[in-house]
């Protein structure tokens, strides 16, 4: 996992150069590490970037196994037409620009019902709506805490409470670009390459269709959403997003594979049930 500009120790940049200087740090990065290929899989607003890198960096995917996993993906509410999205983009300007002091107050202060998230969308869309979770039985979210972390309940809500609290005592201030990356709220907020998704579709179908007549092997395009209606982008942006990346649209170098899992949210679900899937989608292609 790599810090985006203007989290932890990075630098910030400005909001027209986030995309761009993340593709730089990734190569950069990868370079210094000797590593020359890589399995990507990202979740909610690192669409964005995922894609992104794999249009401008097709070569870094495995050329035997290349694969790509998309939890959660994110579309622009102009599509979702989820509310809280809207109101979140009619915010003023100057209220971005201080957004991560706003939600790390919260955080850190402490909220009734808040919950730390893994996008910063979640946090604006839990400021205008009650959590939509219902909450687990005790014996379930023990048994689930014990099976999945190997602590208690107890211990993992700490845990989880504090990890918020430690999270905002670093560099938060790109959440704020972030949020009008996502958003396209202003100026410079152009997503690149998947500006408009099925256009990036159509393209990547001529890009992989061509690859793999030459090498033989297609891109293993794995989406994977949350049961029932995504959180963030409601039926309607799933539903979309689904159209989008059909496999009649991606054509005979991409093979496309869309499930569901029951949460998707690492706050609220154990980080190995998601990587889980990247290793099975993996497996799938080597074998």
């Amino acid at each position: 996992m790599l810090c985006r500009p203007g989290f932890g120790g990075s630098t910030p940049v400005p909001v027209s150069q986030r995309l761009s200087i993340f593709l730089e740090t990734v190569i950069s990065l990868l370079a210094h590490l000797r590593i020359q290929h890589i399995a990507l899989a990202s979740q909610s607003a690192g669409t964005i970037y995922a894609l992104n890198l794999i249009a401008h960096h097709p070569d870094l995917l495995y050329p035997t196994n290349p694969i790509l996993t998309l939890f959660s993906p994110w579309v622009h509410q102009s599509i979702s037409g989820d509310t809280t999205l809207k109101l979140a983009a009619a915010l003023p300007d100057s209220l971005l620009n201080n957004w991560n002091s706003i939600i790390g107050g919260v955080v850190t202060m402490g909220v009734p019902s808040f919950q730390a998230s893994s996008t910063v969308f979640d946090n604006i869309t839990n400021l205008f709506k009650n959590d939509q979770r219902q909450a687990k039985s005790r014996e379930s979210e023990e048994k689930l805490a014990k099976g999945n972390y190997g602590v208690s309940s107890a211990v993992q809500t700490a845990v989880a409470k504090n990890m918020g609290k430690f999270l905002f005592e670093e560099n938060t201030s790109g959440g704020n670009d972030e949020a009008r990356l996502c958003l396209k709220n202003g100026p410079g907020t152009s997503w690149d390459r998947c500006e408009v998704y099925p256009t990036f579709v159509l393209k990547l179908k001529v890009e992989w269709e061509e690859r793999s007549k030459k090498t033989g092997q297609r891109l293993q395009l794995d989406v994977v959403f949350g049961e029932g209606s995504d959180s963030m982008i409601g039926t309607k942006g799933m539903n979309y997003f689904k159209e989008c990346i059909k496999q009649e649209n991606c054509g005979e170098g991409i093979e496309v594979k869309i499930s569901e899992i029951a949460v998707i949210d690492p706050g609220f679900s154990p980080m190995r049930e998601l990587l889980d899937k990247v290793r099975a989608g993996w497996d799938r292609t080597r074998a």
